[in-house]
């Protein structure tokens, strides 16, 4: 058994793979933005509130919660998604407990024409 995280585990996709997660042996949590998790359950699953941009905070939480896996289900939709991804990827390199690292590659950005 190891210890997931999921990041954006409250979206679409995200609740799928920690609904499939919840009924393995690996225990999970999700990592979510702060005012997601205010209107957020996932039954017998911990929600992290976390803020995409400080990534020794987000270092810290995966040390805190001992975090193997890293899966993001991060939609990127632009910049900001991009530059969230990219500093939980600086996270779990920098997270001694951090052993794999999955990272997103849904959503399109859309060009202005």
């Amino acid at each position: 058994m190891v210890k997931v995280a999921v990041a954006g585990g409250t979206g679409g996709l995200g609740r799928t793979i920690v609904e499939a997660l919840a009924n393995s042996d690996h225990e999970t949590i999700v990592l979510t933005r702060e005012h997601v998790i205010r209107d957020a359950t996932i039954a017998g699953v911990a929600l992290v509130a976390i803020d995409y941009t400080n990534v020794e905070a987000i270092v810290r939480t995966l040390n805190d919660h001992q975090i193997h896996t890293v899966i993001s289900s991060i939609v990127i939709k632009g910049l900001e998604q991009s530059e969230a991804q990219v500093n939980l990827i600086r996270a779990a390199e920098a997270a001694p407990s951090v052993k794999r690292f999955t990272p997103s590659e849904f959503g399109t950005p859309r060009l202005e024409a």
